[in-house]
C-alpha cells in the first residue's frame, strides 16, 4: 500500500485540508476517504519526528492558534507519530483530550479542540489523520526500506564473496589431505593461534564500528548477547545505524523486547541451502 501512498495523500488531502478543522466523531454515512497510510508502517523505533521549520513557521496554525491550542496541537502531532498507522489518532474524545495534555478534563479540551485539531481529517477506518505527519511518516518509512534493501544487498554480496574464496591448500595439509601428511601438535597449535588472532582482529573491528554508533559498553553487551557471532553483531549495528535512536533500538534487542529481522541469506547458509 505504501508504494503509492504519497499519491494517495495528495489525492485525499489538499492544502485546504491542512488548514481545516476536524470533528472528532464524523457523521455516520458520510463518504470518507480510505486511510492515506497502511497499518504496516510502524515507527516506534523512531524517537524523532522530522520538523519542516519553514512550513510550520509560515502555517496558519502558527499565526492564528492560541498558545494553548498550539501546545495541544504539538502534543497531538507527537502522539500520532507513534500510533498505528503513524500520523493518526483514534476518534475518541476522551483519549484525544488525554493525549493533548488535558487528562480527564474533556470540558477544558473542548475549549481548544477546534484550533488544536487543525489539519486532522476523518477516514473510512474511523481514525483521524494529519496530512503533514502522514507525509513525514511515509518519507521516513521509505528511507528505512531503502536502507534495509542496501543492507540486505551488502550482506548477500559478502556471503557470495565468502563462497567464492579459493580453497586454502595449507588447510588441506592441516587436515592430512592433499600435499601434507598427519596433523602434528605444532600444526594444531599454529592453526588455533591463527584462528584466535583472526577472531580478535575481527572483534576489534566490530568494536571500532559500533563504538561511535552505540558506545563501547553497549557493543560489549551485544557481543555477549550474540555469543561473539560477529557477523550477526555487525548486521545489528547496521540496523541500529538506521534507527532514530540507535542506543534505544539496541537496548530493546538486548532486553528481548524486539528481535532483529531475520537475514534469510545467512539462515539458508546455515541450513546448507545455497541460492
Amino acid at each position: 500500500m505504501t508504494n503509492n501512498v504519497t499519491n494517495n495523500v495528495t489525492s485525499h488531502v489538499t492544502s485546504d485540508v491542512e488548514n481545516s478543522t476536524c470533528n472528532v466523531r464524523p457523521d455516520v454515512g458520510v463518504d470518507l476517504p480510505d486511510p492515506p497510510i497502511g497499518i504496516e508502517v510502524d515507527l516506534h523505533d523512531f524517537a524523532s519526528m522530522p520538523l519542516d521549520v519553514a512550513r510550520l513557521r509560515d502555517s496558519d496554525i502558527a499565526a492564528e492558534a492560541t498558545a494553548e491550542e498550539f501546545r495541544a496541537a504539538v502534543l497531538l502531532w507527537c502522539a500520532s507519530w507513534h500510533q498505528i498507522p503513524p500520523g493518526s489518532l483514534p476518534s475518541n474524545e476522551q483519549v484525544i483530550a488525554k493525549l493533548a495534555g488535558f487528562g480527564r478534563d474533556v470540558e477544558a479540551w473542548r475549549v481548544v479542540a477546534e484550533g488544536a485539531m487543525r489539519g486532522f481529517f476523518p477516514c473510512s477506518d474511523g481514525r483521524l489523520y494529519h496530512s503533514v505527519i502522514v507525509e513525514k511518516a511515509i518519507e521516513v518509512f521509505e528511507k528505512r526500506k531503502t536502507q534495509s534493501r542496501r543492507t540486505a544487498a551488502a550482506t548477500k554480496a559478502r556471503l557470495a564473496k565468502r563462497r567464492n574464496v579459493p580453497r586454502d591448500e595449507t588447510r588441506n595439509v592441516h587436515q592430512g589431505k592433499g600435499k601434507g601428511g598427519d596433523i602434528t601438535e605444532e600444526d594444531k597449535s599454529s592453526s588455533a593461534a591463527s584462528a584466535a588472532s583472526l577472531h580478535s582482529d575481527l572483534r576489534k573491528q566490530i568494536f571500532d564500528i559500533g563504538k561511535p554508533i552505540i558506545g563501547g559498553a553497549q557493543v560489549n553487551k551485544l557481543i555477549a548477547h550474540f555469543k561473539s557471532d560477529l557477523s550477526e553483531i555487525h548486521r545489528v549495528l547496521l540496523l541500529a545505524q538506521e534507527a532514530a535512536d540507535p542506543r534505544a533500538y539496541v537496548g530493546r534487542i538486548l532486553s528481548g523486547e524486539v528481535e532483529p529481522p531475520t537475514d534469510w541469506d545467512v539462515e539458508y547458509q546455515r541450513m546448507g541451502v545455497w541460492l
